[in-house]
């Protein structure tokens, strides 16, 4: 799956209502309405904003960026607020509805803070996550041979952004995936949602994609960051029939139909 160009990236936010829709199966006004909620003057932003101008000038910078998102293209497509990934994971898991939630990569944890804003706000659902924090600045090597950037400043601990008034929905387990993933989906039977956000290798996404599949509750998403890093994403839609979708932001994404095989596990490193 090959970086889009701008001019299809621009189209691409155009038609996102259509996309969304598509995805979810759902009137494209649910989706918009969902999206337009994370805005720049919403409560989570508001807080986030805040945290992060009180941190490290180098990580409050960085983090910051994160957050606003840095193109001009995306500052126009969000109203200069929220970047377009964080607006559309919001829009996903406050339109989706899901109870149980699992995701792999927490760092600093604004994306954990913005599902668990969705799942406040839909007034149900659990998150849990797994992350093997990073604490080098200079980042470090995946199994790919490939530099993640992706940090924890250090004296901060995984998810020291996410507001304590959203934890109470959220379970934080610290270790690889490849070791923990599995028997957490053994214990919660079947989950709605699974976002990846770890390690970008291609045996760590492949991994996590087979073993979330077979635990996705029929119409569940599986939703996927930097699916163009390898092909494991594409790769992996192939083994299961399912038509992959990639996002307006940029990120991959598959709905479970009501039956598909499920796949083997393999096994991989997490980060």
């Amino acid at each position: 799956m090959r970086r889009p160009a701008l001019w299809e990236r621009a189209l691409g936010y155009r038609k996102k209502w259509s996309t969304y829709s598509t995805l979810l199966d759902m009137p494209s006004g649910d989706v918009r309405a969902a999206w337009s909620e994370f805005g720049p003057g919403s409560r989570l932003f508001r807080e986030l904003d805040r945290t992060l101008r009180s941190a490290t000038p180098v990580a409050g910078a960085e983090l910051g960026a994160s957050l606003r998102g840095g193109s001009r293209l995306e500052r126009w497509v969000t109203g200069f607020g929220p970047s377009a990934v964080n607006r559309e994971l919001y829009a996903l898991v406050r339109s989706a509805r899901p109870d149980r939630v699992v995701e792999t990569g927490v760092a600093s944890g604004i994306s954990t803070a913005i599902i668990l804003e969705a799942l406040e706000c839909n007034g149900k659902g659990q998150l849990w996550s797994i992350d093997l924090p990073n604490y080098d600045p200079s980042g470090y090597l995946n199994s790919d041979g490939k530099r993640e950037a992706v940090r924890v400043p250090v004296g901060r601990e995984p998810g020291w952004v996410v507001p304590p008034r959203l934890r109470p929905r959220w379970t934080l387990l610290l270790g690889r995936s490849s070791e923990l993933l599995a028997s957490l989906l053994s214990q919660l039977g079947s989950i709605e949602m699974f976002f990846h956000d770890s390690e970008h290798s291609e045996l760590t996404m492949r991994f996590e994609f087979e073993t979330a599949w077979g635990a996705l509750a029929p119409g569940g998403l599986l939703y996927s960051d930097d699916v163009i890093w390898n092909s494991a994403f594409d790769e992996f839609s192939d083994s299961v029939g399912a038509k992959p979708a990639l996002t307006p932001a940029g990120r991959g994404a598959l709905r479970k139909p009501a039956s598909v095989p499920d796949v083997p596990h393999s096994g991989a490193r997490k980060t």
